[in-house]
This record gives structure tokens, C-alpha cells and sequence, in this order.
């Protein structure tokens, strides 16, 4: 192979399986995802941890993680059965979701699924699960208060801390279940009594510097606390995790570690989770406002108190429990044409032209090799409008 890389034969080998695997469907990988699939690479200590290297593991002048042109044009020249189609850019017609390319999605998801024996998945609910991460704020915005007549300013008494919010990740499956949701917390030190105020069994804790998901977070969730519930509920696998296109998900060592738990984590097309996504669609509207009403109450029974890090996991897990009833979850699963898995369940009505605008949608499928599923990422670039009048 020439000078020594920077990469592992293995590990460039599963860049190679992917990107064979990904144009063999239509699916062509742009320049773009092999550096960022690389950069991810890169930036997990962990992974790096596992491989002793000769080298400084480093790119660029900067020494930077960043892999540069140099080591893309040497990565292709080192893998010549791999043929670059690139698509750089992509005029405007071709960039806006439409009808025709969703209903290519779901024909695509059933005939791979099809190819590697794995379309009895979309049969079974409880092998479905849709993931989403929303805020939920110590203070929810009071639409209507009660204030004497003429009154045009009404004044709601916060403190800096109810200013603040909290991130949590949703996690439902299509017969209903409710797997434990993954609170993030913006601290990288969790105060004790947040895990004393309430039976973590309930749910998962994360924390980020910021207190938004990363893929850090993700992965924990995935291939700790899921992959438990999984387990702990006799639930066959390989399972669908259905997605919306965050930057958490393009991630090598998440990708990797899948690959070993049969979860097999598909993205929704860019710019369609309000109406194909489950929990975009009827439940996270609902959860907002009954929150909203849960502090409310809350702050009308204890005035001089509020909402903290510490109080949140347990005023939020009941109102969390009950607006995720079975029925609503089941219900939204079909509405989006999830499970079951129809194209014609959706609501195009609310996909708009001003809605549909430019992005790839990366999906991360499972593909069948030696007996087990290993988990890739492929990027669909096939989003030409209909040329139907």
C-alpha cells in the first residue's frame, strides 16, 4: 500500500464496504461524508486508544484531526475498484424534496430490506423505534394570563434560573412501548441528589458541556441504556431506529458499535420530520404544552420555588408517561407511514416548496455480512423533483 497511513487496513476497509455498498444502491457518497465518516474517526479517544500507531495521527498544517485533499485523493489512488461520483453541488431542481423522491425513500428502505432478508422487521412493531431530542424550559412561555381590565403589560416573575432548559431524548416504538427517554443535563458533573430524586430506572442520565445531544451522548444511550431495555425485553433483533438528520448520528465508532448490536438506525428525508417523524407529528406538541401546565400549577402551589436541575427528572417523567400513552404512539407510528411501513400514510400537504430546501439524507442502514449486521451510513443525493406536469 505504499507509505505507511494513517488509518488502519481495517479501518479503511470499512469506509471501502461502505461506499460499495452504498453506490451498489443508488445511493452515491459525496466527497464530504468520507471526511467527516474520517473526522469522527478521529476525534473518538477510544477508538484511538484500540490502535497502536507509529505515526502522529494528525492531518494538515494545523494538526488538526482533519483529513485534507492529500489524503483523500491517496485514500481513493490506495482503492482503485472504487470509482469517485461525486456530486459537488446539485442544481435547484434537483435539491427540493418532493413527493416522488420521499416515495423513492420508502422503495428503496423495502427493497433493501428485501435484498438482505430483513423486510419481516417492518412487519413486527415492537422491532421499531423513533428517536427525537426536544428542550423543555424550567419557565414554558404562559400564552394566556389573567390580569385586571386594560392591563397591556403583565409582568411574570422568573428567576435567571428558570431561564435555563433541558434537553431530552425520546425514545417510543411502534407497538407502544416506551423505552427509558435520556435526560441530558449541561453539567460534566452531575449533583448526587439529581440521581437521588427519582429511581434512574425510569430513565437514562447524560450530560454535555452545553447540554445539547452529541454523539458522545448518543452513543451511551444506544449502546447502553437501549440496548439494555432491548435485551431486558426479549426484543429480536436486528431493530430499526427511525431518526431525523442530526450531526450526533454521523459518527464512526457509533457506527461501528452498532454494527455488533444489530441496531440498525435509518434516517428520515432532510426537511420531512413534521410529517413522517412519529414524535414531531403528535407528540411532542402535547408533551409541551401539558409541561407548560404541569410548572404552572406547580409555581401557583409554591410561589417562592422553582423548577431546577435537581427537581426536573421528577416533574417531568409523569407528565413524559402520560402523554406517551400506547394508543397515541401507535396512532403516529401509522400516521407517518413508519409501521406500517406505507408511502401513502403521509401527509404531503405539508411538504412546501419553502419547506423542501437542499440537504443530503443520510441513512444508516444495516447490511448483511457473514451472519451478522453490520451498520454503514449512506447518504442519498437522489432528490430530483418530479418531471411529471
Amino acid at each position: 500500500m505504499g507509505l505507511q497511513t494513517y488509518l488502519t487496513e481495517a479501518e479503511e476497509n470499512v469506509l471501502v464496504n461502505f461506499i460499495v455498498s452504498a453506490q451498489k444502491r443508488a445511493h452515491p457518497v459525496t466527497k464530504e461524508t468520507i471526511m467527516s465518516l474520517v473526522t469522527s474517526l478521529l476525534s473518538d479517544e477510544r477508538l484511538l486508544m484500540e490502535v497502536n500507531r507509529d505515526r502522529p495521527f494528525q492531518f494538515g498544517r494545523s494538526g488538526t484531526r482533519q483529513p485534507g485533499n492529500k489524503w483523500y485523493k491517496l485514500f481513493l489512488s490506495r482503492h482503485p475498484n472504487i470509482v469517485a461520483r461525486m456530486t459537488e453541488s446539485l442544481s435547484a431542481n434537483r435539491r427540493n424534496v418532493s413527493q416522488a423522491v420521499i416515495q423513492q425513500w420508502f422503495a428503496d428502505i423495502r427493497s433493501y430490506l428485501s435484498e438482505h432478508d430483513l423486510l419481516e422487521i417492518l412487519q413486527k412493531p415492537q422491532r421499531n423505534y423513533n428517536i427525537d431530542e426536544s428542550g423543555f424550559q424550567f419557565s414554558p412561555k404562559v400564552s394566556k394570563v389573567l390580569a385586571a381590565m386594560g392591563s397591556k403589560n403583565v409582568p411574570y416573575a422568573t428567576s435567571s434560573k428558570e431561564k435555563e432548559r433541558i434537553t431530552v431524548l425520546a425514545n417510543v416504538g411502534a407497538d407502544g412501548s416506551l423505552p427509558p427517554p435520556l435526560i441530558i443535563y449541561p453539567n460534566l458533573r452531575i449533583p448526587m441528589n439529581v440521581y437521588e430524586a427519582i429511581s434512574s430506572s425510569l430513565f437514562a442520565i447524560g450530560k454535555s458541556e452545553s447540554g445539547y445531544i452529541n454523539h458522545q451522548v448518543l452513543y451511551e444511550y444506544l449502546t447502553n441504556a437501549f440496548d439494555q431495555w432491548l435485551t431486558q425485553h426479549n426484543i429480536q433483533r436486528p431493530v430499526i431506529v427511525w431518526s431525523d438528520k442530526h450531526e450526533s448520528r454521523l459518527q464512526f465508532h457509533l457506527v461501528k458499535t452498532l454494527a455488533d448490536l444489530q441496531i440498525m438506525l435509518i434516517l428520515i428525508p432532510p426537511n420531512c420530520t413534521h410529517f413522517m417523524q412519529p414524535l414531531d407529528v403528535g407528540l411532542f406538541g402535547p408533551m409541551k404544552n401539558e409541561w407548560a401546565k404541569c410548572v404552572n400549577r406547580f409555581r401557583a402551589a409554591n410561589p417562592n420555588e422553582y423548577v431546577t436541575k435537581e427537581s426536573f427528572a421528577g416533574m417531568f417523567l409523569p407528565v413524559y408517561t402520560r402523554v406517551m400513552s400506547r394508543e397515541k404512539i401507535v396512532k403516529f407510528f401509522k400516521k407517518c407511514g413508519i409501521q406500517p411501513f406505507d408511502q401513502d400514510a403521509s401527509d404531503y400537504t405539508k411538504l412546501t416548496l419553502e419547506e423542501a430546501h437542499s440537504g443530503d439524507s443520510r441513512i444508516f442502514e444495516g447490511v448483511l455480512q457473514d451472519g451478522r449486521v453490520e451498520a454503514f451510513i449512506h447518504v442519498n443525493v437522489a432528490t430530483q423533483t418530479s418531471s411529471a406536469s
